[in-house]
């Protein structure tokens, strides 16, 4: 049976090296995730009449966020007003 180094009751802890290895392996998978994420998208926006033109969909995310924004706006200014009719009182 392998066990790992760190599950054994004599186990020091990781080395520098050790740490730097890891560390560095873990910027690799990291890299290699965005590298095929990014070719993924790139897959989808080719093969995907919908999401070929991004632009239509930041267009869409804008008007929401314009929406989002103004109903926000206009709760804020109810409760500011009921705040300034009993401030008035």
């Amino acid at each position: 049976m392998n066990t790992p180094a760190h599950n054994t009751p004599d186990w020091q802890g990781y080395t520098l090296r050790e740490l730097r290895y890891r560390r560095a392996a873990a910027a690799a998978r990291v890299q290699a995730d965005r590298i095929m994420l990014s070719r993924q998208a790139g897959a989808l926006r080719r093969g995907n009449p919908v999401t070929r033109s991004w632009n239509t969909m930041r267009d869409v995310f804008s008007i929401v966020g314009y929406a989002n924004s103004a109903v926000l706006a206009f709760q804020l200014f109810r409760r500011l007003r009921g705040l300034w009719r009993t401030l008035r009182r």
